[in-house]
């Protein structure tokens, strides 16, 4: 079985899990992908400000807010979760 390629796809993911971030990275990173990893809602709008992605994986509730007003006027995909 082939695994789709992220190879050169930037990617920020915001999780306050640790484990649960970790996880996620290194599957995406096995991917190709180059993530960028943020654990709350202050940190990610900084870096979604300041660095271009191609798509984010977002934890809904942070402890710091919702992650889906992260994005600021930077336009990319975002796909939201929550458990």
């Amino acid at each position: 079985m082939t695994h789709p390629s992220l190879t050169g796809l930037g990617v920020l993911i915001v999780e306050d899990d640790p484990l649960l971030l970790r996880q996620i990275a290194a599957t995406l990173e096995r991917l190709g992908a180059d993530v960028t990893s943020a654990t709350d809602l202050r940190a990610a709008r900084q870096l979604a400000k300041d660095l271009d992605f191609d798509f984010a994986l977002l934890d809904l509730n942070l402890p710091d807010g919702l992650a889906w007003s992260c994005s600021g006027r930077r336009r990319f995909p975002i796909t939201l979760a929550s458990s």
